[in-house]
């Protein structure tokens, strides 16, 4: 008896969950959770408050900025809203496998009030094209400015690949490279003819919806950038590894990157005589301030649904 499609999404769903608590009962089993406790215990209060503030301000920087990339859709989302948009959908990205994930949930909101899925696509992959560019690069400066002897150099090809394929994307939403103009989109989409109809339709339309960013000033893609750079300042050698991590986490292979952040951050950071415990505690502080993001999503979520 064959599986249908909907029972291997299950499966695939399952497995990814299956992975998670996998790698996680690995890790409690080499590194004895009173060790990791510990670890924890020796973190100071007051730059945590200052890191978690410093995440929330973050948050509302990238609002500031996805408002830039939605008017040009003509999307009627006010920067408070998308600010709750951004928060909500960290929230059920936890549940979803890989950073991307997240992604979908934000391109749904956005598309909500004005039906244009389209435009909505096109500034959540911009704005994710962007950020990822701005965070390879920045990975890939650290990695070389760094002084550590044991630098894995697979990170540094993993973030030239990623910030090479970053650049193309943000190339040809923002500058039209190749000289893409609608006509030219369409033409080129009328042409496959091996696929159906409606499928050519949506490539068309997706394509197009990159169109008007071309458009736009020297001041906007700045603050586009800037934004970006801004929320990628770290120390010269967490400011790779945390590139690194990212970047691994946002392959949907266990939901919000769970045993996955752990994984990657104890094999980096091991070499540079960083305990297995301290990357683990380190890991746990990351995903801590995912949760304060989500917890504001909630929030704001729960007051929509009671004010309507």
């Amino acid at each position: 008896m064959r599986a249908t499609p909907d029972t291997k999404k299950k499966e695939l769903f399952l497995l990814r969950y299956l992975l998670a608590v996998v790698l996680l009962a690995g890790i409690v089993f080499m590194v004895p959770i009173r060790e990791i406790w510990n670890a924890l215990k020796t973190s100071r209060p007051m730059p945590l408050i200052a890191a978690m503030a410093i995440l929330i301000f973050g948050r509302l920087l990238v609002s500031v900025r996805t408002k830039t990339l939605t008017d040009v859709q003509d999307l009627s989302l006010s920067t408070a809203r998308l600010f709750e948009i951004s928060c909500a959908s960290t929230f059920y990205g936890l549940a979803l496998p890989g950073g991307f994930s997240g992604g979908i949930v934000r391109w749904y909101r956005l598309s909500q009030p004005d039906g244009n899925r389209s435009g909505a696509l096109a500034a959540v992959a911009s704005e994710r094209a962007v950020d990822f560019l701005v965070l390879a690069l920045f990975g890939i400066f650290c990695w070389v400015a760094d002084a550590q002897p044991d630098r894995p150099p697979m990170v540094a090809w993993g973030l030239s690949a990623a910030a090479g394929i970053c650049l193309l994307i943000t190339l040809i939403a923002f500058t039209g490279l190749g000289g893409l103009t609608e006509t030219k989109i369409r033409g080129i989409a009328q042409r496959m003819k091996f696929l159906p109809e409606a499928v050519i339709g949506s490539i068309t339309r997706i394509a197009t919806a990159f169109v008007p960013y071309r458009a736009m000033g020297s001041n906007k893609l700045m603050l586009l950038f800037g934004v970006s750079l801004g929320l990628g300042v770290s120390l010269i050698s967490i400011g790779w590894v945390r590139a690194f991590t990212v970047f691994m986490t946002a392959v949907p292979i266990t939901p919000s990157g769970l045993g996955v952040r752990e994984v990657s951050l104890v094999m980096l950071l091991l070499p540079m005589g960083v305990s297995a415990a301290q990357a683990i505690a380190f890991s746990l502080l990351q995903f801590s301030g995912l949760l304060l993001i989500a917890l504001i999503g909630v929030l704001f979520d729960i007051r929509r649904y009671l004010r309507q």
